[in-house]
């Protein structure tokens, strides 16, 4: 490899170990910087395995964490963009099994071609692109509702901008041109490149994302002011025609409500409704902060004696969910027990009356 390409491969892994000292200030607390140093690591065994391989433990070791990366950025775009994310198991066990089975590849020394090939390398090669698809997903699926602006602005300019880098740099290295001699050297700049926008980012948007949700108060009074330095000034009597809004006007029972009509009706410019709603609240998302109160009016609804023979799914209905199924998940999130359950033990099983 030529001094341009040792060069590359340097400012490569000095970027990463910059990337390390701005986010884990928390020593890798919490799912998200668990997964972000994986990412890293994966990121610095791709660095390092031209230089070691005249090595082969080394080389295979190298090898197999830069094979991890597209899996473990899917996980960790999930847990940072999804707040409700809990990391179920059969996701790492399959990011496990893209990395193992070339592993098995090589180990057992199978000849291309055949049906091993296939299986111990193409799958885990088509697995790569599914992960990278599924990162993106996690990356746009919640923007809109999504109340934290730098995390808002890390979508795309960190994450989803990094996600395409990763599946074009794949395509080439294992698609497109697979035995390309410019690209022995080219990948690792541009590489090192991305991880220093990416470093640059992460000056301007410190790791706040990494943080834990923030428990949301209740809406404020008219006389109270917001002791958050992100909530704009005068943000209480804006909260209060939010309360009136919701309270009063049950507008949280509209289906298809989004940020945009609740911003229109309270004549507010939507990036500030934003920040009322998570500076002043403590949402981090727009849909959580609706359920809030569709919750608490189911909950009086199933408690309500008179309304015992009301189906749940009309209640659920009403207050403005599209579904029987994501009711329950939000119900069951807030009282640790089902609509069903709730009902019985405070206004009785309707079976009985």
């Amino acid at each position: 490899m030529s001094g341009l390409g040792l060069m590359a491969i340097g400012a490569g892994l000095f970027q990463v170990l910059l990337s390390a000292l701005l986010l884990f200030g928390g020593l890798f607390q919490g799912l998200s910087r668990r997964l972000f140093a994986l990412v890293l690591l994966g990121v610095a065994g791709y660095l390092v395995a031209p230089l070691v391989d005249s090595h082969p433990v080394g080389w295979v070791l190298a090898v197999a964490l830069s094979t991890m990366v597209p899996g473990m950025f899917w996980l960790f775009c999930a847990s940072v963009f999804d707040d409700h994310y809990s990391f179920p198991a059969w996701q790492p066990a399959l990011v496990a099994l893209s990395v193992i089975l070339p592993l098995l590849f090589e180990g057992l020394g199978l000849p291309q071609g055949g049906a091993g090939d296939w299986l111990l390398r193409g799958l885990p090669q088509f697995l790569e692109f599914v992960f990278l698809a599924l990162a993106l997903w996690a990356i746009f699926r919640h923007w809109r509702e999504d109340l934290v602006a730098g995390r808002r602005r890390l979508r795309f300019w960190f994450c989803a901008s990094a996600g395409v880098f990763i599946f074009v740099l794949i395509l080439s290295r294992e698609v497109l041109f697979e035995d390309a001699s410019w690209l022995q050297e080219t990948q690792y700049l541009a590489t090192a490149l991305v991880l220093l926008g990416t470093n640059a980012l992460l000056l301007r948007y410190p790791a706040g994302f990494f943080d834990p949700i923030h428990r949301p108060e209740p809406l404020m009074a008219p006389d109270a002011e917001s002791k958050d330095p992100e909530t704009p000034p005068g943000a209480a009597q804006q909260l209060a025609h939010i309360r009136r809004l919701v309270v009063t006007e049950g507008i949280h029972r509209e289906h298809g409500m989004t940020i945009g009509k609740l911003a229109a009706a309270a004549d507010i410019p939507e990036y500030r409704l934003r920040s009322l709603i998570n500076g002043g609240l403590g949402y981090r998302n727009f849909n959580d902060f609706l359920n809030r109160f569709r919750i608490d009016e189911a909950s009086e609804r199933l408690a309500d004696p008179g309304e015992v023979r009301t189906p749940v799914l009309t209640i659920a209905l009403d207050v403005g969910f599209r579904s029987i199924s994501s009711f329950n998940k939000s119900f069951k999130d807030t009282h640790g027990v089902t609509p069903t359950a709730y009902r019985k033990a405070h206004a009785g099983d309707p079976e009985t009356h």
